[in-house]
């Protein structure tokens, strides 16, 4: 992970882009609807992102080439969002990569865009908790 991930990149000139912080919201929630989502009987407690006051839920594979692949869930809209961003963007990595890292990348991202500030509290700290989650779970790649 040489520098931070393109589609991190495309999304935070996007996000750029827009007039408002309610256009950046309504870019989450359709990225969070357009996400494939993890099938109801793999949401298991093991995977349940724990801090989030909604229920969101993350799967961490390996591929065959020894990339992490991710899967989520999530049942508020626009925590859908996040976990369709982290998902799509740090999925096609080692475990080694996200876990010692991705957060610089992940920081930068935020620092760009600004995220955080047009968020209550308990959805910012849902972004940081889907992804310390994420890195929890590549831990038992390494």
């Amino acid at each position: 992970m040489d520098k931070m991930p393109a589609y991190l990149e495309e999304l935070a000139f996007a996000f750029s882009m827009l007039p408002s912080k309610r256009e950046v919201l309504i870019e989450l929630i359709e990225l969070g609807k357009s996400m494939q989502e993890l099938p109801v009987e793999e949401r298991t407690a093991e995977r349940k992102v724990p801090g989030c006051v909604s229920n969101v839920y993350i799967k961490t594979e390996l591929d065959a080439t020894g990339k992490i692949i991710f899967m989520g869930s999530a049942d508020a809209l626009i925590v859908k969002g996040y976990v369709a961003l982290l998902v799509q963007s740090l999925s096609g990595y080692t475990a080694r990569e996200i876990v010692e890292e991705a957060g610089v990348y992940v920081d930068a991202f935020l620092k760009k865009t600004d995220l955080n500030a047009s968020m209550i509290a308990s959805r910012a700290n849902a972004f940081g908790n889907i992804f310390q989650t994420m890195k929890e779970q590549c831990k038992a790649f390494l």
